[in-house]
């Protein structure tokens, strides 16, 4: 009789892979939110934003409102936004 070969599972790499799985995913979705905002990671750009709406620069301005206000992100509070 031909004994079919059975396949194991080595629980250890098998643990080892979704960790790794998880873990590139969770880096891959911090890529893609710091991406499409900055302001959220960066204490630079968020002190270079916040003076630039306090000095009331147009584009900041537009780049603030479009950016965080219309997805509902305050990165200052309802202080900066402007119609």
């Amino acid at each position: 009789m031909n004994k079919k070969k059975k396949y194991t599972i080595n629980k250890g790499k098998f643990v080892s892979s979704i960790a790794t799985i998880v873990v590139v995913i969770i880096g891959i979705c911090y890529l893609i939110s710091d991406a499409m905002y900055p302001e959220l990671t960066s204490t630079t750009l968020k002190k270079n934003l916040k003076y630039d709406l306090a000095n009331g620069n147009q584009k900041a301005i537009e780049y603030y409102n479009d950016r965080y206000v219309a997805n509902g992100k305050y990165l200052f509070g309802d202080k900066y936004i402007i119609n």
